[in-house]
C-alpha cells in the first residue's frame, strides 16, 4: 500500500503528521518517517480493509502520545543540532546515575509486580508494556479486544496510583 501512495496521499499523510507533530513538538516529516519505518519494519501491522492514511495516522498518534507521556515523566526530547554534537560530558548522566536509576526502576517494577500478583491479566499487561508493546500487540498478548484493554489499563493505572499514594503517605 505504501508503494502505491500518490503525491496527494503523501501530502495528506504529511498534513496528518503536522497535526500530531504539534502535540509532540516534532517535525511533521520526522513523525511521518518514523511511522513509515515502523510500518515497513513490521512493528505495526495494518489490518485488512483499513485505509493506509488511517493506519499511518494511528501510528503517528501513538508516537505523539508516547512523547507526551515521556515529557510528563520528566524525560526530555533531544533534538540533534550542532550544539548537541558539541555537548560536554558534564551534560550527560554519570555512569553512577545510570546504575542507580536502573536499580530504582527495578525496585519499582518489583513492587508493581507484587501488587498485581493476584491478577494474571494485569501481569500480562505489565510484561507487554515492559517489552514495549502497545495497542493491538497487547490485545493479542492478553487475548482481549480494544474495549477490554482500555478497561484493563485503567485498572492497572488505579493499582499503580494506589502504590504512589502509599509511598507518599509513608
Amino acid at each position: 500500500m505504501i508503494d502505491g501512495m500518490t503525491e496527494h496521499d503523501h501530502d495528506r499523510a504529511l498534513d496528518l503528521a503536522g497535526y500530531f507533530a504539534i502535540r509532540c513538538r516534532s517535525e511533521a516529516s520526522d513523525l511521518l518517517q518514523e511511522a513509515l519505518v515502523r510500518a515497513l519494519g513490521g512493528e505495526r501491522r495494518c489490518r485488512r480493509g483499513v485505509p493506509l492514511l488511517m493506519f499511518l495516522g494511528g501510528i503517528m498518534k501513538s508516537l505523539a502520545s508516547q512523547a507526551v507521556e515521556s515529557w510528563k515523566e520528566g524525560h526530555r526530547h533531544v533534538q540533534a543540532t550542532d550544539d548537541f554534537f558539541h555537548a560536554k560530558a558534564a551534560d550527560q548522566p554519570s555512569p553512577e546515575h545510570v546504575v542507580i536509576s536502573r536499580i530504582d526502576d527495578g525496585a519499582v517494577l518489583a513492587k508493581i509486580r507484587d501488587n498485581i500478583g493476584d491478577d494474571y491479566d494485569l501481569q500480562l499487561l505489565l510484561e507487554g508494556i515492559t517489552d514495549g508493546m502497545k495497542g493491538v500487540q497487547l490485545e493479542e498478548l492478553i487475548g482481549i479486544d480494544t474495549k477490554a484493554l482500555a478497561s484493563l489499563q485503567r485498572k492497572f493505572q488505579r493499582r499503580v496510583n494506589g502504590l504512589k499514594a502509599e509511598r507518599t503517605s509513608a
